[in-house]
């Protein structure tokens, strides 16, 4: 961990003689700036963001405790290190109140100056931890409860929620709902438009956003007993939304739906918001009335289709395909021509590269569109399984390739998977025939060679070698490093050490 250091006094050879010192102790203190009396340092300080400020107390102008009660008011998270000739009780009790670290007399040995710095730069680095562990763990629960809230508007959409709505809804928001509708935002480019969604949907109350579905996103929003009206929030979460997009210069439309007491509507809530959105009518749309479950067409499954290719599960695919083309068989009515053809664009991007098919007008009749649907999505199920199987062969090196590059980051089985669209099972399976190692061994012999390069070469702390790798925990990485190597970091450090000097001393 780097620490960014202020000198501040007014003699230059003594300034010269710390500097010196400190660079050649602490390669992991970079001196930002040096100043020579009280105005300059809180210039430098308010422009440099020093983490350390050494200050003499007599300066010229303002002397350093003025300049430190100053520097204080902005940046109240320095570290300060008072060096001074005046050993007077009026200036430590001063410095005492001002939260000084350490007041050294001049002239201080290089031993009393090496050990404060030992424990500043210590304690900096564990309240660092400390705070970054606090941030991770908000963090994370944040996104357990935004994880928790997209795969419940997701269970919602496909009516697969093992729960009532009601319960299932308070389970995740802690809530009781007493009304819900729903707005479906809808546009060819919702991969750029989701992440401006997410922003604006997580800063509004009561409402909660479902996962990317090319081309559609969808939303719902709730009233509690209070008597908020729904569709009041949808309208001015769809206003901000719409100006921001404009603004990015992005088109997109949306459908809003009834409001429903009965919160089990809330499927259908989902899929009136979408047809709106797919109308073409209007770019808003509001409507009281739902049209009857069995006068509905079937429902176009291009989400599902989308990752089922994308991921390599065929099988299913197949199943889905024909059990969507049986029912729309049946259907009084299938969707508009427009809408399916909608439906074979979006699918058409889970090949890569894209299947291409005829383009032909999609037939209206349900029965000739279902086979039409059924030959163009079926042959793309043969054609996801040619792709595959080259793509087999090339899976292991490029994720060989892709740890070799990020290692130090938090780097799971789930997200390198989800970087060759492949799924983790099949990766984790697919590694090991090919390695003859687990996807987890191998970024653990990749972390610690890393680590014996920086043990060897650099006077680095442990502590931040242990996270310049990848690891989170001193201990744990500790542990990996004996189990792969049979020493311990410090024990391998002073082996390469004395493998050095003996290179050094040998005359040969």
């Amino acid at each position: 961990m780097k620490h960014r250091m202020l000198l501040v006094e007014d003699e230059l050879l003594e300034r010269q003689a710390l500097r010196q010192m400190i660079e050649k102790q602490f390669p992991h203190i970079e001196i930002a700036g040096e100043a020579s009396s009280g105005r300059q340092a809180l210039q430098l300080a308010e422009e440099l963001h020093p983490d350390i400020v050494s200050m003499d107390i007599r300066l010229p102008g303002m002397d350093g405790l003025q300049t430190i009660e100053a520097i204080r008011q902005t940046q109240p998270h320095i570290s300060f290190i008072i060096m001074s000739a005046f050993d007077t009780f009026s200036y430590a009790k001063k410095a005492i109140s001002l939260g000084v670290h350490q007041y050294l007399l001049k002239p201080y040995d290089e031993s009393e100056l090496y050990e404060t710095l030992l424990e500043v730069t210590a304690l900096r680095e564990k309240d660092w931890k400390r705070r970054m562990d606090h941030l991770e763990l908000r963090d994370r629960q944040e996104q357990v409860q935004r994880l928790a809230a997209t795969e419940f508007t997701a269970s919602a959409a496909e009516d697969r929620l093992e729960k009532p709505f009601e319960e299932a809804l308070y389970d995740v928001t802690g809530e009781r709902a007493a009304s819900v509708c729903s707005l479906v935002i809808r546009s060819d480019s919702i991969r750029s438009v989701y992440g401006l969604v997410q922003q604006e949907v997580f800063a509004t109350p009561r409402t909660l956003n479902g996962p990317m579905s090319p081309p559609f996103l969808t939303i719902l929003i709730y009233s509690t007993e209070d008597g908020t009206d729904p569709r009041r929030t949808a309208r001015e979460l769809w206003d901000r939304i719409s100006r921001r997009c404009e603004t990015a210069e992005l088109t997109v439309r949306a459908g809003m739906s009834s409001v429903q007491t009965d919160l089990d509507s809330a499927p259908s809530l989902i899929k009136e918001a979408r047809r709106k959105a797919s109308s073409g009518k209007r770019e808003y749309a509001l409507t009281t009335s739902i049209p009857a479950v069995q006068d509905r067409p079937a429902l176009l499954p291009e989400t599902k289709l989308f990752d089922l290719f994308k991921l390599g599960k065929l099988k299913e695919a197949e199943t889905l395909i024909t059990d969507f083309t049986n029912e729309l068989r049946m259907a009084a009515s299938a969707p508009t021509p427009h809408l399916m053809e909608e439906m074979l664009v979006v699918c058409s991007r889970s090949g890569d590269p894209v299947f291409a098919w005829d383009r032909r007008p999609v037939p209206e009749e349900p029965e000739e569109a279902a086979d039409y649907l059924e030959r163009v999505l079926m042959s793309w199920v043969r054609e996801r399984a040619l792709q595959l199987q080259e793509l087999e062969s090339e899976t292991v090196p490029v994720l060989i390739e892709y740890l070799q590059r990020h290692y130090m980051e938090e780097v799971t089985l789930e997200s390198v998977s989800s970087y060759v669209h492949l799924s983790p099972a099949y990766v984790s399976r697919r590694f090991k025939e090919v390695t003859g190692s687990t996807f987890i061994e191998h970024l653990s012999a990749i972390r610690i060679e890393k680590a014996k390069e920086l043990l060897a070469v650099s006077a680095m702390p442990l502590k931040e070698i242990c996270f310049a790798v990848g690891y989170h925990d001193p201990n744990y990485f500790s542990k990996v490093f004996r189990r792969q190597t049979g020493s311990s970091p410090r024990e391998y450090r002073q082996e390469k050490k004395l493998e050095q000097l003996v290179t050094e001393t040998d005359p040969d």
